[in-house]
């Protein structure tokens, strides 16, 4: 890892940063252009220089800048959950972590993320949408606590951005949606 002093009202703190494409290509003495198609797998890179980039890389604990990564691919790999919180609402209900673990993985196997953003009582959830939304922090997005009449489903269909609402609407026409059945829960839960 490099190292790099930072001064602090006279005194000289350590500040260990990860190693970056740089200093794997200062180490090895090759290029960064090298060191890239290396990591990528591209096939004009010499099988001896891609095998010593791979370890260099993994002995010095390498991890690619996901920042630059989505910049240059227009991706993220993120879908965002934006949930809505309350102090009354239970965040930790085993029903709703076993339909985010549900997400997890269904995203996982299609080597996506998933973030889960919290919208506080104190937030505007609009805003909220239209603030992450703006970032491009995620690909997708899933969002929750959805409203008979739903601004933010407008909002989404007009950016085209992809989306599920977790919950039914009048608001947009016809947009993907899930909702859970509690009717057929309960029929279950009788048997």
């Amino acid at each position: 890892m490099a190292i790099s002093r930072a001064y602090s009202s006279g005194a000289v703190e350590k500040r260990i940063r990860p190693v970056n494409i740089r200093d794997l290509a200062r180490h090895l003495d090759v290029s960064i252009g090298t060191v890239s198609r290396a990591l990528n797998g591209k096939s004009d890179v010499n099988a001896e220089t891609r095998r010593r980039v791979l370890e260099a890389a993994d002995a010095l604990g390498y991890s690619p800048n996901q920042s630059g990564r989505s910049l240059r691919q227009g991706t993220t790999g993120m879908v965002a959950l934006m949930l809505p919180t309350t102090r009354a609402m239970p965040l930790a209900d085993t029903i709703f972590m076993q339909v985010l673990e549900g997400l997890r993985a269904f995203l996982g196997e299609r080597s996506l993320d998933l973030m889960v953003l919290l919208c506080g009582p104190e937030e505007n959830a609009y805003a909220y949408l239209r603030r992450v939304v703006a970032r491009r922090i995620a690909d997708g997005l899933i969002i929750a606590d959805t409203q008979r009449i739903d601004p933010r489903i407008d909002f989404l269909l007009e950016s085209r951005i992809p989306f599920v609402a977790f919950g039914r609407s009048t608001s947009g026409g016809s947009h993907p949606w899930i909702d859970l059945d509690f009717e057929y829960a309960a029929e279950f839960a009788i048997d």
